[in-house]
């Protein structure tokens, strides 16, 4: 009787388990590009906090499904932003670096 309860207890925490392990490979993966320099203060901010930007972004998702009104008020702002075409796709460090390539480019084949 009591093997019979033990190996009940044991399929139901591998039911668990295995509920469990379902979640996390739901996972999604997000790959996009920021500025090297958003990058690096980013990724100082959460060296000091002892947190992994993983962390960091993960708790910034859970706040969006859970509708914060902190992170809704920021979407808003970057979508009102975008919409008055005030996010420049190059910005003055940009555009001073492209014409510093495009500089030196012309006068390698100049040579």
């Amino acid at each position: 009787m009591l093997e019979e309860l033990a190996d009940s207890a044991a399929a139901e925490a591998d039911g668990l388990s295995n509920s469990f392990l379902k979640q996390v490979e739901r996972r999604k993966s997000l790959h996009f590009n920021i500025k090297e320099s958003a990058h690096s203060a980013l990724r100082i901010a959460c060296f000091k906090n002892s947190i992994t930007m993983q962390d960091f972004f993960n708790e910034i998702s859970q706040l969006v499904e859970a509708d914060s009104p902190l992170l809704m008020t920021i979407m808003k702002d970057v979508s009102d932003k975008k919409r008055n075409n005030q996010i420049e796709k190059l910005s003055k460090t940009d555009e001073e670096s492209l014409y510093t390539i495009i500089e030196r480019e012309m006068s390698e084949k100049e040579s």
